[in-house]
């Protein structure tokens, strides 16, 4: 997999030494494509740090080039579609 699209939006700073949650969702599943949006907390208090929303492709490493996902893994990943409000998106 290569990430090919990345975008974040930093809600606050975190200090070294602090403790992090991420959540993770899936949200689209494609033929070569998967989407994916994470969450970062502070894990005391559960504020939201940081959301990133991550598109990555499944490459072939042999030729070098997008390839399908095997159809198991897509069925598989279906399954675990879910929907997430990004920050950046019309409310």
């Amino acid at each position: 997999m290569a990430a090919v699209e990345q975008r974040i939006a930093y809600r606050r700073e975190v200090r070294a030494g602090t403790a992090l949650a991420v959540d993770t969702v899936l949200l689209e599943v494609r033929e070569r494509v998967l989407r994916f949006a994470h969450t970062m907390r502070i894990a005391e208090s559960g504020e939201v740090a940081a959301v990133m929303m991550q598109t990555t492709v499944f490459l072939d490493t042999e030729r070098r080039r997008a390839a399908p996902l095997p159809e198991a893994v897509r069925e598989r990943a279906r399954g675990l579609v879910t929907s997430a409000t990004l920050p950046w998106e019309a409310q």
